[in-house]
């Protein structure tokens, strides 16, 4: 629920960055796909509102570009 409203904040206060909210890498990773599936089924939603799937794909497809080529970005600078 705290990714889904502005009032989540966990049980701690401090989101995700407190040790007992993300025990392990392994539900860190679980947690950030999570949060990537929400905005990725809504794409899929929108084609089948539309009655046009090829439109949700479209979203999707640039919005993942978008992604990858920030995520070179920032692991580029992160490196340097």
């Amino acid at each position: 629920i705290k990714h889904l409203g502005t009032n989540g904040g966990g049980f701690f206060g401090a989101n995700s960055s407190h040790p007992f909210e993300n025990p392990s890498p392994i539900t860190n990773v679980l947690e950030i796909m999570m949060m990537w599936c929400i905005p990725a089924s809504l794409t899929y939603t929108f084609g089948k509102f539309a009655k046009n799937q090829k439109q949700g794909w479209v979203i999707f497809s640039s919005m993942l570009i978008l992604f990858v080529g920030f995520l070179a970005l920032v692991y580029y600078s992160e490196s340097q």
